[in-house]
């Protein structure tokens, strides 16, 4: 969030046939106006650390 709207979201999800602990990203959006600033850093790193 910035300013009180959303700037970028990022998602994972387990494949149907993979293991339970295995991930890949599903979705990675970010606001135009915002790339480029690092908005998309905290929720990369999130599903990346799960």
């Amino acid at each position: 969030m910035r300013d009180g709207l959303l700037a970028g979201i990022a998602s994972f999800r387990t494949p149907g046939d993979a293991p339970a602990d295995t991930v890949t990203p599903f979705r990675f959006h970010v606001d135009p106006g915002h790339r480029r600033t690092g908005v998309g850093t905290a929720p990369r790193t999130a599903c990346v650390e799960r």
